[in-house]
């Protein structure tokens, strides 16, 4: 579901653009309890339902995402999977992280990177992918596709990685993190022009 949905969000970024030269990015992101996806909080009852549902709970965070060559029609759509560990909360730090509005947009109705609640914590992969983006995985993906990346020795480990990170190991290679990929390198279809 998120490898598909990264992908539409790309293709209609591109085809907004009218298809300019570039690359587009795009993700999403879901949480996965017990082999359910949950997903954006509906309102306030809503992410007060999840945060309730999430309480105490091992789970995984799921991020699919599609970086597309604009000018070649390549793309790479891929997902990554992390595992974290939902801390035991009170109603008082539920409610005032709700009326912050922070749960409002995030899958799960938490944000790992909340400072002030701090619902969850990692127990294995890649923090940034529990944030919704994989970054390392994503500098790996522009070099596949061509696009000149910064070298691997001027960039630091992610906060908060406990995954393979090519930020960690030195290895370079590209498909060195915990990925699964939908149909690797391929061309784009349906909206672009």
């Amino acid at each position: 579901m998120v490898r598909r949905l990264s992908r539409e969000k790309a293709l209609a970024s591109a085809a907004a653009d009218n298809g300019q030269h570039g690359y587009f990015i795009a993700a999403d992101s879901t949480v996965v309890l017990d082999g359910e996806s949950i997903a954006k909080p509906l309102d306030v009852d809503d992410a007060r339902a999840m945060l309730r549902r999430l309480w105490g709970t091992q789970h995984q965070v799921v991020t699919g995402m599609t970086i597309l060559d604009a000018s070649t029609g390549r793309c790479i759509t891929e997902s990554m999977s992390a595992d974290v560990a939902m801390r035991e909360f009170t109603d008082a730090e539920m409610e005032s992280s709700i009326a912050s509005g922070t749960p409002m947009d995030k899958a799960g109705a938490y944000a790992i990177q909340d400072d002030e609640f701090r619902p969850a914590s990692m127990l294995n992969g890649c923090y940034p992918n529990v944030m919704g983006l994989p970054v390392c995985r994503v500098v790996e993906i522009l070099a596949e596709l061509g696009c000149s990346t910064p070298d691997w020795a001027d960039m630091t480990v992610p906060h908060g990685c406990l995954g393979k990170c090519p930020f960690q190991s030195g290895d370079t290679s590209p498909g060195s993190g915990a990925t699964q990929r939908s149909a690797g390198a391929t061309q784009c279809s349906g909206g672009m022009r």
